[in-house]
């Protein structure tokens, strides 16, 4: 709460109480080694964050107190579901909080005093912490849309005991989308690194990548257009990689932190054996090698015996004499 008041000139101020500290601002960097490499945008209401400090008037003392207030409210909500998302690696030290992020890396989310935004110290802006401080916000204002919905709805039947005030899910969302993010980064380095071993052996090795990045946000934000965009960060994030030798090898990855996966899931469909759901990236690297190892087999089939597909062996006549050998895609290297 805070009281509009008439100072001795007659100019309108926002009277806060004496216990307000000053706004504060969301703050997200990400770390590296536990050195800060880059942080959000760390500005208000579209202007420099000095411009902002340095603006005085009524009109800009109420957005900066309800964006403080908001960001304040994000913070602490953050906080309460931080502490049941520790099996995710979240760690809440003091006031910070702590995501995990690629191997070396982490995220930092903090709140910081507006006042010390002109004298913080330049960091590179990258658009990895900036859209995860944008999707927080979005998240939730999402969350209070949903609750204005059920406060709206018809009351349940009364009973003796309380209803819980429910976590809302903001942390969840940005987590499978990073998680998502760095293993579809790895699975395409390790088929990218495939199609130029195979390539080497002069076997054509096709690639397509057929997902879709939810950081892309658009510059101008339709009212459809933010309805696409809430529904790609509250949905687990899926991306569809196809690889073809001889035949298409179809994988799906899809990111949940919820049961059954608790984490990426790897589906993979090839047209002559059922679906496999794989739940880590070195079973999903075993598989892959064990199909191109089959595919290669079908390959080179004609004029050879197949001994044993699934382990690349075949035979031939050659007069009096039989040859056997063995083919087979290995980490790195096509085995003859």
């Amino acid at each position: 709460m805070a009281a509009l008041r008439r100072d001795e000139d007659g100019n309108i101020t926002l009277d806060r109480g004496l216990k307000f500290a000053g706004d504060r601002k969301l703050r997200v960097r990400i770390l590296q080694h536990g050195t800060i490499i880059s942080c959000s945008r760390l500005s208000t209401l579209g202007a420099d964050a000095e411009e902002a400090i340095e603006d005085d008037s009524i009109e800009e003392q109420i957005l900066r107190a309800r964006n403080s207030l908001f960001d304040e409210e994000l913070h602490a909500e953050l906080h309460r579901e931080a502490r049941n998302l520790a099996n995710q690696g979240v760690n809440c030290i003091g006031d910070n909080i702590q995501l995990p992020y690629e191997s070396d890396k982490s995220i930092r989310i903090d709140l910081i005093d507006i006042d010390e935004i002109a004298s913080e110290e330049p960091r590179k802006e990258d658009p990895i912490p900036t859209g995860i401080d944008i999707a927080l916000h979005i998240l939730l204002s999402h969350a209070h849309r949903q609750n204005l919905r059920h406060r709206s709805a018809p009351p349940p039947p009364l009973t003796d005991g309380r209803n819980p005030r429910p976590v809302y899910q903001i942390l969840k969302p940005i987590i499978e989308h990073l998680r998502h993010r760095s293993n579809l980064q790895s699975c395409t380095t390790f088929l990218t690194n495939l199609t130029q071993t195979l390539s080497s052996a002069d076997l054509v090795l096709t690639l397509q990548n057929d997902s879709t990045s939810p950081w892309n946000i658009p510059d101008n934000l339709q009212p459809t257009a933010t309805q696409s965009l809430l529904h790609a960060l509250t949905t687990p994030p899926q991306s569809t990689l196809t690889l073809t030798l001889h035949s298409p090898l179809t994988i799906t990855l899809l990111t949940n932190l919820f049961p059954p996966s608790f984490g990426t899931a790897y589906t993979c469909t090839a047209p002559s054996s059922p679906s496999i759901t794989l739940p880590s990236f070195s079973e999903l690297q075993a598989h892959i090698l064990h199909v191109l190892t089959v595919d290669l087999v079908d390959y080179i089939k004609p004029g050879w015996r197949v001994e044993d597909r699934h382990t690349g062996v075949l035979s031939r006549e050659f007069g009096d004499e039989s040859v056997t050998m063995r083919v087979g895609v290995e980490m790195g290297r096509v085995v003859l």
